[in-house]
């Protein structure tokens, strides 16, 4: 079962010793969940998304979503109706991009590659004909804000998977803590929250046993990250 945000604020509160959310009230605890999240979410992969977009004829150029941060790949599909179709393109470089687009930009049915920038993405060769959804993009970004209102609904569960609670609750206190001026004490948990954080994404990043574990190395941090 998913964890409810109610659990969170009520879990975040008793422990800055204000359970009945007298000295930092339920308003307060609405940003500071908010901010709780985001941050979560620029720190580790936590927040994966499929998005679908159209393939336009004669677009080269594509922006990202706009809560991305790491961008896993992209696949592409003649009809997109039929999920079993769509292929994983190559990432190319930034010479193999100019060594394929300089003079004439190629065009095709279906690109087969993409370039990724640092604020877009280039697809090659572009597309002759409009596909609605002929894309997928694979990627990791920030959370939803929430609204108030489902900030206080009862049922309103955590978008984050609930293995990562505890690390969302942990930086809820120490925003706590700085509502209450209890500033040394929010900075001493945010650097132990940093420090925790390493190992959390080293758990992100190795999910599965892999065969082969003797051999792999840890996926450096911003990795995939343009």
């Amino acid at each position: 079962m998913s964890t409810l945000v109610q659990d969170l604020v009520d879990d975040a509160a008793l422990q800055i010793g204000d359970p009945n959310k007298q000295r930092v009230q339920l308003s307060q605890w609405h940003s500071i969940y908010n901010r709780s999240n985001r941050a979560l979410g620029e720190k580790a992969n936590v927040f994966r998304y499929l998005d679908q977009f159209t393939l336009v004829a004669g677009q080269m150029k594509y922006d990202y979503p706009q809560l991305m941060t790491v961008m896993n790949g992209i696949r592409v599909s003649e009809t997109p109706s039929d999920e079993t179709t769509f292929q994983v393109i190559e990432e190319i470089f930034e010479d193999e991009w100019r060594n394929r687009t300089s003079g004439l930009y190629p065009t095709a049915t279906l690109p087969d590659s993409y370039f990724a920038t640092s604020n877009w993405f280039w697809l090659v060769p572009m597309a002759t004909n409009q596909i609605v959804d002929g894309a997928c993009i694979d990627y990791f970004g920030l959370p939803d804000t929430i609204s108030y209102t489902s900030f206080t609904a009862s049922g309103t569960v955590i978008q984050a998977e609930d293995f990562a609670q505890d690390y969302l609750v942990r930086r809820m206190v120490i925003h706590g803590m700085e509502a209450r001026n209890r500033w040394q004490e929010a900075k001493d948990a945010l650097s132990l929250w940093e420090a925790d954080m390493e190992t959390f994404m080293d758990k992100l990043d190795d999910r599965s046993q892999d065969r082969r574990s003797s051999l792999r190395t840890r996926r450096p941090r911003f990795a995939g990250m343009r």
